[in-house]
């Protein structure tokens, strides 16, 4: 599904959150601080890890692709 639509929309964006919470070999729950409130959701801190790679996501993407509009 993923391929067929960065096909039919080159310009899409996709962001993958694993980065934030996995390495190459499993996922966590905690990292320094435990990052769940629940078994479903996060908790400030595991907020604060995710808003902090969506970051180094889009400023990546901007560096590569100009300055913000």
């Amino acid at each position: 599904l993923v391929k067929q639509l960065k096909q039919q929309i080159p310009k899409l964006l996709l962001y993958d959150a694993t980065s934030a919470f996995c390495d190459h070999d499993k996922c966590y729950g905690k990292k320094n601080n435990i990052i769940y409130g629940d078994s479903h959701h996060l908790n400030i801190e595991g907020s604060k890890l995710l808003m902090d790679d969506f970051k180094r996501f889009l400023d990546s993407f901007q560096s590569v692709n100009g300055s913000r509009s």
